[in-house]
């Protein structure tokens, strides 16, 4: 699994370097959820301890965002998926990551 220097943060996270830092050890705590890319271009949001799962170690999977609780990781998808569908405003989850980040999500 491979994270992004240039992430998407919940709202209610404060110290984004020390969260940072946590998940690039693999050791974030109970209750962080990861927005992750796969290698075909799909978004999944799964819990920080899935991140040891030796299903998701492989390069094909790449962390660009990072919420805490399952709430926070729900509205976060519904924010994105509401500007891009709803809104028009971008084309595709490419898109609002490229503008939002300034790199591609995957």
């Amino acid at each position: 699994m491979r994270i992004k220097s240039e992430l998407l943060w919940g709202e209610s996270i404060r110290d984004k370097s020390k969260v940072y830092d946590l998940l690039q050890a693999g050791k974030l705590p109970f209750g962080y959820y990861l927005l992750l890319c796969t290698g075909t271009g799909d978004l999944e949001f799964v819990p920080a301890k899935m991140q040891s799962n030796r299903y998701y170690i492989s390069d094909n999977y790449v962390v660009f965002g990072v919420a805490f609780g399952k709430k926070e990781a729900y509205s976060m998808i519904a924010d994105i998926l509401t500007k891009i569908y709803a809104d028009h405003t971008y084309e595709s989850v490419h898109a609002y990551a490229r503008e939002v980040l300034g790199t591609e999500p995957c």
